[in-house]
């Protein structure tokens, strides 16, 4: 259990920890004698209510040592001596109102949802073939019919449906377990939700694509340890995938060549997935959030933008009858594909999902990651399209 979550402190200890902790956290790292990495249960408590000021809830026992060391960081900047009241709160919020002033992205990048007949660089958008937001009858067909074959599964693979399950896995990075976070919170107490079902959060900070692109990459064998056996649960339960990656720091801004580059790297990804995980029937792809607030090269415009067209090439490859990206009978090579909810819209303009991105959702010291109204929003757009898309009613919700 987090520290967060148990008893509190007796107020008089909270405020003397607090106070030894902010004042080791302005000494600098050679005084501090605080490991970010090693903090006691007390320590992770103050440090997560210090950070709750500061508007950013986390849990630290779920934090990759990345993030320890960022937040530590970050906490040790606003403890300078000679800081006057205010002055960091000024300066974030001059620099929060030129963050994204600077974007050579902001009026041209269009949502996929929203192209219409435009096109960019001779491309039609929609999230399907031929400029459509919707999903092409036969391939809708094969998926539904996938859906209604979906049951419980025991650890070893086979049907039980007395006391098996159906596991829904989230893959991805930072962005992605915190928003599954927010939404398995979300469903715990979702009336019309299957029993038998299993919403299962796989992602952890800091596993971008090219971390998590590889059979023997230490992610996989983390989703194992640490998410499905502390539950009872086995990779052969996994049944679907909720996929939402992008790439770590890229450089390649040709729109001719880095969401087709990309595309492939999420191809060799599925392949990996279905090995892991023999059963998964169903994935569905989410792009990136809006990086247009971005102050760090972490994944700005027109990145965030890019891991949409990734998808789309994707999908559109195995809608087109790709080989590699067979998803049917003993030879299938990858689960069968689709769009889950889009994210991206160009900032606050809401796209054709009505998802728009305001600042204040994403968590200022980055404008990367979402805050916890970020969180919020991909939460409910997640919700929406699982309980209301016809290929998954059969599976997600209680019959």
């Amino acid at each position: 259990m987090s520290p967060a979550s148990g008893p509190s402190l007796p107020r008089c200890s909270s405020i003397l920890l607090l106070a030894v902790f902010a004042l080791a956290l302005a000494s600098g790292p050679a005084k501090a004698q605080l490991d970010p990495q090693n903090l006691t249960p007390r320590q992770q408590q103050v440090f997560e209510n210090m950070l709750k000021k500061r508007g950013i809830d986390v849990d630290y026992n779920k934090l990759s040592p990345e993030e320890k060391e960022r937040y530590f960081r970050l906490l040790r900047q606003g403890q300078g001596k000679n800081r006057q009241p205010g002055q960091a709160q000024n300066a974030n919020a001059n620099a929060n109102a030129n963050a994204n002033a600077n974007n050579p992205y902001n009026k041209t990048l269009i949502p996929l949802t929203d192209f219409g007949d435009k096109t960019y660089q001779g491309q039609k958008g929609g999230l399907y073939p031929n400029g459509e937001n919707t999903r092409p009858k036969a391939h809708t067909e094969a998926g539904l019919e996938i859906a209604k074959n979906i049951k419980p599964l025991d650890r070893d693979g086979k049907p039980d449906e007395k006391n098996g399950k159906i596991i829904w896995l989230s893959i991805g990075m930072s962005n992605t377990t915190q928003e599954t976070g927010t939404f398995l919170d979300l469903m715990k107490n979702y009336p019309d939700k299957n029993p038998k079902l299993e919403l299962v959060d796989g992602a952890f900070g800091g596993q971008a694509i090219n971390q998590i692109n590889d059979t023997v990459a230490p992610y996989w064998n983390r989703i194992l340890k640490e998410r499905l056996a502390p539950k009872g649960l086995s990779p052969a339960q996994v049944q679907v995938v909720w996929f939402k990656l992008a790439e770590s720091k890229p450089t390649d801004t040709n729109f001719a060549t880095y969401p087709r580059a990309l595309a492939e790297k999420y191809l060799s990804a599925m392949k990996i997935i279905k090995a892991k995980f023999p059963n998964v029937k169903l994935a569905y792809l989410s792009s990136r959030i809006y990086g247009g607030y971005a102050k760090t090269n972490l994944n700005p415009e027109p990145f965030a933008w890019y891991t949409g067209w990734a998808n789309k090439y994707l999908i559109e490859a195995q809608i087109n009858g790709d080989a590699r990206l067979s998803y049917t009978g003993k030879d299938a090579k990858v689960p069968w594909l689709s769009w889950g909810p889009y994210l991206w819209s160009n900032g606050a303009t809401p796209n054709a999902q009505g998802i728009s991105w305001q600042e204040s959702d994403l968590v200022a010291r980055d404008g990367t990651h979402p805050d916890t109204a970020g969180r919020q929003k991909v939460a409910e757009a997640l919700k929406k399209f699982f309980t209301t898309d016809e290929t998954c009613a059969p599976w997600f919700l209680k019959q």
